[in-house]
């Protein structure tokens, strides 16, 4: 909060008024009626997002049964896909048993996933941290999970090292 006075209360005021007849135009609400119609858009945007979280989510959920395993292993790159996007994804390819999924993003950085199923073998942590290693970055994990990102290096020879690393 601040204090104003004279030249500069009609100068905020200008910019109050033409702030407000913006969003009146925007929203093609009566500038006194922005508040509830602002309101009314902020709820259906909510309930607009929770259901294009669902859908994201049973879409997710077929691309992770039809993913490609080979060998137990099931290796990806991405453009842009999120990090979070990525763990979801991992996850849900290593409910089907004796998996491991090495996923990567190339999006402002290289982000890598590795996960595995219960019932496979490996430490993904151990193999992050040796990935890591090799190829720079931060990240961690637990045995079943790990992330890291800030790689540097080619995405296919940053996977094939990890998928290395399980031999």
């Amino acid at each position: 909060m601040q204090f104003i006075c004279g030249d500069r209360v009609l100068r905020y005021a200008r910019q109050a008024n033409r702030t407000l007849e913006t969003i009146s135009q925007t929203i093609s609400a009566a500038p006194f009626e922005t508040g509830g119609a602002v309101r009314t858009l902020w709820d259906e945007h909510q309930i607009a997002r929770k259901k294009i979280d669902e859908l994201e989510s049973k879409l997710m959920d077929y691309e992770a049964a039809e993913f490609p395993v080979e060998n137990g292993l099931a290796i990806g790159t991405f453009k842009n896909r999120g990090v979070e996007r990525l763990k979801v994804l991992a996850t849900k390819i290593c409910l089907r048993p004796g998996v491991i999924a090495l996923l990567a993003d190339e999006g402002d950085q290289l982000r890598v996933v590795f996960s595995r199923s219960a019932d496979a073998a490996g430490d993904m942590n151990a193999i992050l941290k040796k990935t890591l290693d090799r190829f720079g970055g931060r990240g961690g994990g637990r045995p079943n999970l790990a992330q890291g990102g800030g790689l540097v290096g080619e995405v296919g020879a940053v996977l094939q090292f990890a998928a290395d690393q399980l031999r």
